[in-house]
């Protein structure tokens, strides 16, 4: 069904006020004092004061129709400056998501190799199954930008800043266990994105108005390095990034998926994880399978893709209107046109 609207509800505000006003000078009446002798006047429209009682009614029906057919004139004008609308659809909604920058961070540390996720009942390790949904979660981008780092000791860039969505999918394929060591600096990882992407974008005369975001998959197993991880997440936040961590593992070791007999079983250190989201002033989300996993990264998206919100008017932008102010305006010079006439032939009829 079609709606109709005002552009300029404002206008519409001032109606009333012109039938006050015509209220007004309709129930005021002005007469001719009788003890005072009647005036004489040798101009003809003054002297067409002094008139017989009949034309002088006629004369007062004629204002009142005249101040009516004004204030019906006036009444338009305003409506017509309120820009009547008929909405009859709606436009594709524009995207307008603010594009981010993600720089995802891989744990490569040795608690990454224990393998207790099942896929096609075939035991993967956490490494391979955070490479298997990564890469699946990057098909639907196309805006956003991504970066590669490794999180071991020490950290390192795999991959700078890019849209190329294969590319990234070819070097998330090259991460492997001990890429970066046998364990993790958090921290230090944390401290690396700063120096690459953080103070880079702040200084350069190229800067990014993408929203930053930094991504860490990791099981939160032993970390070293100088600087915990929770307070690099702090200083991080302070610089503009929003640090969100999936956490892959299980809490506890079950046999039918554990393969790694040769390694000491490691479980996902949540607690941690969960402090380092928080100083990071972002969200701790769990992979325990793969719409988990996928449910991660679509809220991350999400959560910064809705900070260009629509406003009121720009949701108004959106929608197909047709215009119907030409319809009052026209009745308002058919009116003006009328009076013209009128007011002519009272002319010629006094004179």
């Amino acid at each position: 069904m079609s709606e109709f609207g005002f552009k300029q509800e404002i206008w519409l505000y001032f109606i009333p006020l012109i039938w006050l006003v015509w209220f007004k000078f309709r129930t005021v009446k002005i007469i001719w004092p009788r003890w005072l002798p009647s005036i004489s006047i040798h101009f003809p429209l003054l002297n067409s004061l002094d008139a017989e009682t009949l034309q002088h009614e006629k004369k007062q029906v004629y204002f009142r129709q005249h101040n009516i057919l004004l204030s019906v004139l006036f009444s338009l004008l305003l409506l017509a400056l309120a820009q009547p609308v008929q909405y009859t659809g709606q436009l594709a909604e524009r995207d307008n998501k603010q594009p981010i920058d993600m720089v995802l961070v891989m744990d490569t540390a040795l608690s990454m190799s224990l393998s207790d996720y099942l896929i096609n009942n075939q035991p993967v390790s956490r490494i391979g199954f955070a490479r298997k949904e990564l890469s699946e979660a990057l098909d639907s981008y196309t805006e956003e930008r991504f970066a590669l780092l490794i999180s071991g000791n020490p950290p390192a860039l795999w991959l700078p800043l890019t849209k190329d969505i294969n590319v990234v999918q070819h070097e998330i394929g090259r991460i492997t266990p001990f890429l970066g060591g046998r364990i993790s600096d958090m921290g230090a990882t944390l401290k690396l994105i700063e120096k690459q992407f953080a103070n880079q974008n702040k200084n350069s005369s190229n800067r990014s108005d993408n929203a930053q975001v930094a991504i860490i998959i990791s099981d939160g197993g032993t970390q070293v390095g100088d600087i915990a991880p929770q307070t690099a997440a702090e200083q991080i936040a302070e610089k503009g990034f929003t640090v969100y961590v999936i956490a892959v593992g299980s809490v506890q070791p079950e046999s039918a998926v554990l393969n790694t007999s040769s390694l000491l079983y490691e479980p996902v250190n949540l607690d941690v994880l969960k402090k380092v989201a928080k100083a990071g002033k972002g969200q701790l989300f769990y992979a325990r399978d793969h719409n988990d996993f996928k449910q991660a990264m679509a809220s991350i998206v999400q959560l910064h893709g809705q900070s260009l919100q629509q406003s009121d008017t720009q949701a108004d932008d959106n929608k197909i209107t047709q215009p119907w102010y030409y319809i009052p305006l026209l009745t308002a010079m058919l009116i003006l046109l009328f009076l013209a006439v009128r007011y002519s032939q009272g002319s010629r009829d006094v004179s």
